[in-house]
This record gives C-alpha cells, structure tokens and sequence, in this order.
C-alpha cells in the first residue's frame, strides 16, 4: 500500500499545483536557461485556479510521456509567487491556466497552445513541433469512449468491468493504479475486461446508466448486459476478488493461477485413491474418470478431465515416479517463460492436476 499512497500524494499535490512526477519547475532564474537549451512546453498556472486543477492530472501525464526525451521539457510557472509574476507578465499570461511552446533557442517565436486540454491532445501538439514522439506506456485496462463503449461492453462472451471517472475526481486518481494493477491479472482468455470510461466527456452514456458521482464501478456479465453496481472496496485485490467470482477465472493478484485452477472435483477423489491403488482398482478407477468426462459439457472442465485420464494412464504404465517427473519438466518449461502466457495457464493446471495425485 506505501506505493498507492505515494502516487495518491503525488496526485494531490499536483491538484495543488505543486511540483510532480515530472513536471519541471521553472523560475525567473531558470526559464532563460531552459527555452534557450530545450524544446519547452510551459503552464502557466495558479494554485487556486479550477481550470488548472482541472488540468493536472492530463499535464502530469504528458511530463510523463516525454520524461525520457533529449529534445523536450514540460514544465510549469506558477504566476501566484511572487517572485514569478513578472516572468509570467513578460509572457502575456493574463488568465489561467496558459500553455505556450517555445521552440529551442526562439524564446520570442513561442507558440499559445488553443487545443483541447487533454494529454493525447497535448502530446500530439508537442510531437507535431518537435517531431518528438510521446512514449505512452501501454494500459492493461481499456479505455472506452461512445464509438467503443457497446462493442466492448455488449460483448457476450465477455465479462466486463467498468469504471466511470472524471480527470479532476480525486478519488478516481486515488483509484487510478490499484485498477490498473487488478486488470493486468487477467489475459484474454479468462474473457475479462476492466475498462474505464472519462463520464465527464461522455455525459450521454454516463446518463444513460445512471451516473450521478464518480468513481461508478458496473459489472456487465458475459451473456447479461443488465449492469450490476460493484459496491466493493476500490482496492486491486477486491476487484480481481470480484471478476474471478463472476467469471470463473481463478486469478491471483499479479496474473499467476490459484491452485485450485484445473481442479474439478468429482476427478480429485478419484485420482488420490488412483495413485495407491491395485491394478485391478485402478481399471475400475479409469473407467469411472472416463465415464465422467464422457458427461462433461463444460469445454475447460473437459480439457481438466482428460489430462486426469491421461495422467491414470501414464501412472498405470510408467509408475508413481512419473508424477513428479512430469511436474518437474512443466515448472522447468513455466520457469524458463518461453511459451505465450496460454500456454503457461496450461501447464500451471497440469501441475495443479498432477498435485490432486
């Protein structure tokens, strides 16, 4: 949790207009420098002001975005100290927030940025006059807007969680990494999908199911799109908790598999009494195995039962010894991270199976 509260601190000082991630802070002393050696986009901002409070979050992320860059800086002003004031007169900032460009080395051909005050909107802003690109880290959740929102959410085969948030809600931002954390657990074939969507844009589909505060956290089940209101912890263990109940994923937090994926019950009894058993008890123990796959309409469970029949058959003519062979060469193949993530769920329930023995 001390990793969630410094990026809550980190956001709420943003909100404040203090210094953050990687904003840089710029002063009469430093702004010369800086718009004489450097690609500058700058915020001229102050504290108390709604708009740039508004701002931060999105400004936060374009710092982000281009912190590793040699060409350009995002930076800010804050034009309420006393000793800024000048500096932000000489610029011609008369209301806030004011975002300029200034070239390198052209600190009088600087550029007012009149775009929409988003960080997509602003990093391709930055890009279009630098020829910089904005490095976007990828996101494990999916970002929805109204052309999206139905061809996600209204999927059938798939279970999908969605957070309705505003930019400037504190909460959301509060939110923001335990959800990011919780949807990297999943991959696709658990069909799960944690999305978000910015309801403060998109106010139809906010109104349209029922939106009146922020975060709003529905659950829309795979094969039943009547949206279900999540009232649980905003936590990313709650919410992995949550999606594997409504889904049958069996996740633990960071993406590995609980130790019960694979299982199925009914086989397990059957596969500890294998193990010890006579030849003569294990022919009778097989043929049961068999005749319970044989009735299993449910695919995954199926796929579980035939490698318990596959593991008897192995076990009837290779030995007990075969058991921990055969698990040892799957966690060696899992160790080693050479086959897609599918493949490894596969063998993580083999071993999972082999252990019912």
């Amino acid at each position: 949790m001390r990793g969630v509260f410094l990026v809550s601190l980190l956001l709420v000082s943003a909100l404040a207009g203090d210094v953050a991630s990687s904003v840089k802070p710029l002063t009469p002393a430093t702004f010369d420098e800086a718009v004489n050696e450097n690609n500058v986009m700058v915020k001229f901002f102050a504290p108390w002001c709604g708009h740039c409070k508004h701002l931060a979050p999105d400004y936060m992320k374009v710092a982000e975005s281009f912190k590793d860059s040699k060409k350009v800086i995002v930076a800010e002003v804050d034009c309420d100290a006393e000793a800024n004031k000048a500096l932000c007169s000489k610029n011609g900032v008369t209301g806030y927030p004011t975002l300029k460009f200034f070239p390198k080395g052209q600190p009088k051909a600087d550029v007012k940025y009149e775009g929409a005050r988003t960080a997509e909107a602003i990093q391709a802003f930055i890009s279009e006059k630098t020829g910089e690109r904005a490095h976007v880290p990828a996101k494990a959740y999916v970002e929805l807007t109204d052309a999206s929102f139905d061809q996600v959410v209204m999927n059938p085969e798939m279970n999908v969680l969605v957070a309705f948030y505003a930019p400037w809600c504190g909460h959301c931002q509060h939110m923001a990494p335990e959800y990011e954390k919780a949807a990297a657990s999943f991959i696709p074939s658990d069909k799960v999908v944690m999305a978000k969507l910015d309801a403060d844009h998109y106010k139809d589909l906010a109104t349209k199911y029922g939106v009146t505060g922020f975060p709003t956290i529905k659950f829309f089940a795979a094969g039943k799109k009547e949206p279900e209101e999540y009232n649980g912890a905003r936590e990313a263990q709650a919410f992995v908790d949550f999606l594997n109940e409504k889904s049958g994923a069996k996740r633990l937090l960071g993406g590995a598999l609980m130790p019960t994926a694979g299982r199925v019950e009914d086989l397990d009894e059957v596969a500890k009494k294998f193990r010890e058993a006579d030849p003569a008890t294990r022919r009778d123990l097989l043929k049961d195995a068999q005749a319970k796959v044989a009735s299993m309409e449910d695919m995954m469970t199926s796929w579980s039962g035939k490698f318990y029949v596959k593991t008897m058959e192995n076990v009837a003519t290779k030995g007990k010894e075969y058991i921990e062979k055969e698990k040892m060469r799957l966690q060696k193949i899992i160790d080693s991270k050479a086959v897609a993530a599918q493949k490894l769920d596969e063998m993580a329930k083999r071993i999972h199976i082999l252990e019912a023995f």
